[in-house]
């Protein structure tokens, strides 16, 4: 949905994903419930970048790469669970300087940068009930701006819910999403 709005409305979009979740073909459809003219997408579909990181190195020559390419967003889907893999001891320090370093990307290029993060249910220490954790969340939260949390309905996939949770008071309409025609 990203994509497709941002693409429409001239954005430079690199979408760079770990699970090879990415489908050009459902970013054209949204955005053809959106144009008047269908044939238009295929022109803004130009506008998406698409990356497919495979290993963390893959990552690391993006993020050397963005410092010196032209784009107004850079959406990372799925990637902290290469940090799990590549580093067993420092791996909480490995994912704060990633994210410490995209904070400053941001600030120096006035780009914006939405990553994924895993969610996990858990059982509580008594047995009884359920909660949700994320991963690395105290790693990650000092450095972002805002976090939202997206439900996903698990038979097709489409986004479901879409709310702030950080930062917890903020009440602005500019991030209440509105889910209904995508």
């Amino acid at each position: 949905m990203i994509c497709a709005v941002s693409g429409i409305n001239n954005k430079k979009i690199i979408y760079a994903g770990a699970s090879g979740n990415f489908r050009p073909e459902r970013i054209k459809l949204m955005m053809d419930k959106i144009l008047i003219d269908n044939k238009e997408s295929k022109t803004y579909l130009k506008n998406i970048i698409y990356q497919r990181i495979y290993e963390f190195d893959d990552l690391a020559k993006l993020v050397k790469k963005i410092k010196i390419i032209n784009f107004d967003i850079l959406i990372l889907d799925d990637i902290i669970p290469l940090f799990l893999h590549k580093f067993k001891e420092n791996t909480r320090l490995e994912v704060r300087n990633l994210v410490r370093e995209l904070s400053m990307i941001t600030l120096s290029k006035k780009i914006i940068v939405l990553f994924t993060n895993i969610v996990i249910e858990k059982v509580n220490k008594d047995g009884k009930g359920t909660f949700l954790h994320e991963l690395f969340f105290h790693d990650i939260v000092r450095y972002v701006h805002f976090k939202f949390f997206l439900k996903i309905h698990h038979n097709n996939k489409q986004v479901i819910e879409c709310k702030l949770i950080h930062p917890y008071n903020k009440k602005n309409s500019k991030t209440d999403i509105d889910l209904g025609k995508y």
